[in-house]
């Protein structure tokens, strides 16, 4: 008797497990198939319309936007940051989404990425951390597209990097008193 009550239980605790499996399943397809329909403002479309060099590397070249807005936090500055890649910053990068398993389909296109920014100007150590990402063709089609949850991961800048350049050119001068 008790091992035909253990065997129900486990029979129930089986239901109920594939039961959870499915509603996860298919909440992901539903996920995924939203991320796949979200729009890219019309904005982030213009390749190099109204941004400022920023630097360039063995990637390619890179442009900021800093319009900074009004932001939820005093100290925070916004950056939308664009990468232009070459051929050989695109072959390099084509590559490193296949080996991470990440879709390729469409990327003889991809010419370029727009990284939104949140930049801490007012911390003692220069901080950054991602917000979106768009990865683009030419023409603005959206090849890929990622949003940061509400936890923002924040990371150092390192001295001389790019990102050092974008902190130079939006922060505001700390005064020493």
């Amino acid at each position: 008797m008790g091992g035909e009550i253990q065997r129900k239980h486990h029979v129930r605790a089986m239901f109920v497990s594939g039961m959870i499996i499915i509603a996860f399943a298919l909440t992901v397809m539903w996920l995924k198939e939203v991320s796949d329909k979200q729009p890219v403002p019309v904005a982030l479309k213009d390749v190099n319309t109204n941004w400022q060099k920023l630097d360039t590397d063995p990637e390619g070249d890179y442009y900021y936007k800093s319009d900074n807005p009004e932001t939820s936090s005093p100290g925070i500055a916004t950056a939308m940051v664009q990468l232009v890649y070459n051929e050989e910053g695109k072959k390099r990068y084509v590559e490193k989404r296949k080996q991470v398993g990440f879709k390729t389909e469409k990327y003889e296109k991809f010419n370029h990425r727009n990284v939104l920014y949140e930049i801490n100007c007012f911390s003692k150590k220069k901080e950054i951390c991602i917000l979106e990402v768009y990865e683009l063709t030419k023409e603005g089609e959206t090849l890929d597209y990622a949003k940061a949850g509400t936890y923002k991961d924040w990371s150092e800048i390192a001295p001389g990097s790019v990102y050092d350049k974008l902190y130079t050119a939006i922060c505001p001068e700390k005064r020493i008193n």
